[in-house]
């Protein structure tokens, strides 16, 4: 289970998640796999970060650098809701792609924060 905490501020945002990426096995037990890679992403261009849980890694594909590619794409949307929209889109065509026994091992959430110009 992924804890995320975010504060937001006139002034900053903070992130906080753990870093344990677990894998579970056939008998129903859990074990740590990673305990010290991020599971937040800056986002730079729209100063903010995307936080995730779920879906780690499967075979070669990694959640956190494929969320990498992702936000350093980001100058390419206009808004922070269209970059939210479009990076959906193009995660779930990836997640189609994987294939699984039981679709809900492939499940993912993203925690995205930005901070938007509005009228200066």
């Amino acid at each position: 289970m992924t804890v995320i905490a975010t504060i937001i501020t006139a002034h900053c945002t903070a992130h906080a998640t753990d870093s344990f990426l677990t894998q579970r096995h056939a008998d129903g037990s859990c074990s740590v796999e990673e305990s010290q890679q991020t599971k937040i992403v800056r986002v730079l261009f729209f100063r903010g970060a995307l936080a995730y849980w779920g879906l780690a890694r499967y075979g070669n594909w990694d959640t956190f650098h494929w969320l990498q590619d992702q936000a350093n794409q980001a100058t390419r949307y206009i808004s922070a809701q269209e970059f939210a929209i479009e990076m959906s889109l193009r995660l779930e065509a990836e997640l189609n792609g994987i294939r699984v026994g039981n679709p809900i091992e492939k499940g993912i959430g993203i925690h995205f924060t930005a901070y938007e110009h509005i009228a200066g």
